[in-house]
């Protein structure tokens, strides 16, 4: 399998996630998309050069990091996959116990495995704090994550933490990604994703019909349970305010 996470995209258009219940109460995974619905703005692919200092081509290397939606286990999630990068190559974020928190666990190169807890701040971006306070010379204690250029571009910032003080920060490393196609992941006039609703961009059929998805990991959803996403598809056509 490739090294892209099986993942897939979320509703940024409907006023409530779809339910995967055939019209029963919402489940974990319909729960979890409302919850994890402003991440659309991350899924796609990205092209990116990281620096350990802006501005210095010293230690700079290139990455490529692909964002989608993991809907494994019954549960959504975000996840991206980035294999060549010096810090995290890989990594999902999923909704905490209380829905306001996020939670994301990352994989750094040398195979450690990282708890951050975090959210959306005001300033629209997105601010993850290692659970773990202990500071450490190489490990990132601090992730942002910074859309800009009206969602083309994409900034991670990676920090460590300077003792123990809450607000005592040095960046690590800061990588610099542009969107590898600027309308992936992004509504538009085509086809919609028949899970999520974003934009649909890989065809797909049952039964005769052509239906679009928008992401490997909605493939696979379509794929395992075809009859049941059509029908929650047409459940929110015929009811698209309940």
């Amino acid at each position: 399998m490739p090294y892209r996470a099986a993942l897939c995209i979320l509703l940024t258009l409907l006023p409530l996630a779809p339910s995967h219940g055939f019209g029963d109460a919402p489940t974990t995974l319909d729960v979890d998309q409302a919850t994890l619905r402003t991440l659309q703005e991350l899924i796609g692919q990205w092209k990116g050069v990281g620096q350990v200092r802006r501005g210095s081509a010293k230690g700079s290397w290139i990455e490529v990091g692909d964002w989608a939606w993991d809907f494994t286990d019954g549960k959504s999630a975000v996840a991206f996959a980035s294999p060549a990068s010096k810090h995290f190559r890989a990594g999902r974020i999923t909704a905490g116990d209380r829905r306001e928190i996020l939670l994301l666990k990352a994989r750094t190169a040398d195979g450690k495995e990282l708890a951050y807890e975090g959210g959306r701040r005001d300033d629209g971006a997105w601010e993850f704090l290692a659970v773990d306070k202990t500071p450490t010379a190489q490990t990132p204690s601090r992730v942002v994550l910074r859309l800009t250029a009206e969602g083309k571009r994409l900034i991670m910032l990676l920090e460590r933490r300077l003792g123990t003080a809450d607000d005592a920060f040095a960046t690590l490393a800061e990588i610099g990604y542009t969107r590898a196609g600027s309308n992936f992941g992004q509504g538009s006039g085509g086809p919609k994703c028949i899970v999520t609703d974003g934009a649909g961009t890989i065809a797909v059929s049952h039964a005769g019909k052509t239906y679009y998805v928008c992401c490997s990991g909605c493939k696979e959803l379509f794929d395992s349970e075809p009859e049941k996403v059509i029908a929650d598809y047409q459940a929110r056509i015929a009811a698209p305010h309940k």
